[in-house]
């Protein structure tokens, strides 16, 4: 994961922490787009969507990147999206959602 935030320009520590990905669908509150802390009472979903963009890159060029982008488009792709999202995270997921059908259709 650090050789990752590192090849998107980012430094381990100053502009990202690493977090433990936790089983996020047993979060899954009932709006869309929503998690919640069962025990906590509170939305999760403004720190999922501070640990999303990380995780990406950790799934690009980390040591078990994700088998459907095997071309290096794809996952440059991933990486210009995901940057940006580090250093000024979204509050919610469904701004990030938002984000990446937006940057599908201008790609497209």
């Amino acid at each position: 994961m650090i050789e990752a935030i590192e090849r998107a320009g980012l430094q381990p520590g100053r502009d990202i922490f690493i977090a433990i990905d936790v089983a996020a669908s047993s979060l899954k509150g009932s709006a869309p787009g929503s998690y919640r802390l069962e025990r906590e009472g509170r939305r999760a979903s403004g720190e999922a969507a501070a640990l999303l963009p990380a995780l990406l890159l950790a799934r690009v060029d980390g040591k078990s990147p994700v088998e459907y982008l095997r071309d290096e488009t794809g996952r440059e792709a991933v990486r210009r999206f995901a940057g940006p999202l580090i250093v000024s995270p979204p509050h919610e997921l469904g701004e990030i959602a938002a984000k990446w059908k937006l940057a599908r259709a201008t790609r497209a």
